[in-house]
């Protein structure tokens, strides 16, 4: 609280969580580094820690305060990692082994349980903020889906939303289900950005451990792309970037992306061919190039 700094993983460029009811420890989700919750703050020595975030088992210490009689599972990547995990969840909640189930998104994915009639997604607006063109498509499937798991019996069902923005478009569309809605909307809205299904997209990312060797990297893929594309004479290709990774340091390897929208013609995958050779063909072999055709999160 003093000095505001966030206590990050040393291998990757993010912020690390804490997990543990009873051993508290910080971990990295990206490439596992723990370690035991500090007393006090690495930057400024103060004793005033604050823990923020909305993770499962923060929600589910918080319902443990707010309903202490009720009894609760949790179903996320930390409980569901044994044999048969996910079902034995599952099947203790079906069969009246708990009052309330906790989870990520897997527990919205088809499930059937007759007895529910109150379901609620927390913090619904990062959902819709991905960095990634589905973002829309995505939220709207999971705020439908949930919808669904409420009520399926003889009681009725009601779904709370958490959100800043309840007039957002998507969210009126999903909590009406509304799909001819949506789908319009989100058809004209990617025809106009130029995403898929009316362009391809490839996400061209330059990895190195060394920081300097990526740049050196990124500045020949960008002279040989910059080349490739005015000896075909291509003017279909939109390029974007570089620039850095949403997450620019990972597992200590550090990335740069390029974007590229274009045709899928047999011109232009005969273009990404070559850029990908002549970088390999050119390349000192301490850095690497991945080209991902229409990824997920951009």
């Amino acid at each position: 609280r003093a000095c505001g700094e966030v206590i990050r993983c040393p291998y990757c460029s993010v912020s690390m969580t804490l997990h543990g009811f009873s051993s508290k420890r910080l971990l990295c989700h990206y490439c596992g580094y723990s370690l035991p919750q500090p007393q006090i703050c690495p930057s400024c020595s103060s004793q005033r820690l604050y823990h923020g975030g909305g993770g499962t088992e923060k929600l589910q210490e918080e319902l443990e305060e707010l309903f202490p009689n009720a009894r609760i599972l949790r179903m996320d990547a930390d409980t569901t990692g044994g044999k048969n995990a996910h079902e034995k969840i599952l099947s203790a909640f079906r069969n009246k082994k708990a009052d309330i189930l906790i989870g990520t998104q897997m527990v919205a994915k088809g499930h059937d349980f007759p007895l529910v009639s109150l379901v609620g997604v927390i913090n619904t607006d990062a959902s819709l903020y991905m960095t990634d063109y589905r973002a829309f498509e995505n939220t709207f499937s999971l705020l439908t889906q949930v919808i669904g798991r409420a009520g399926r019996g003889d009681v009725p069902g009601r779904a709370l939303i958490q959100t800043f923005q309840p007039l957002h478009p998507i969210i009126n569309q999903a909590t009406t289900q509304f799909y001819n809605d949506f789908f319009a909307g989100e058809i004209a809205l990617r025809k106009n950005l130029a995403y898929p299904p009316f362009c391809h997209i490839a996400m061209l990312t330059i990895a190195s451990t060394d920081e300097s060797v990526l740049q050196t990297s990124t500045d020949m893929l960008s002279h040989i792309m910059r080349d490739v594309l005015m000896e075909a004479k291509e003017k279909s290709m939109i390029v974007f970037g570089p620039f850095e990774s949403t997450i620019y340091k990972l597992r200590n390897t550090y990335r740069m992306k390029i974007l590229i929208k274009y045709k899928n013609t047999r011109n232009s995958r005969r273009m990404l061919h070559t850029i990908l050779s002549r970088y390999d063909s050119a390349g000192n072999g301490q850095s690497t190039l991945t080209i991902d055709i229409n990824p997920g999160l951009i």
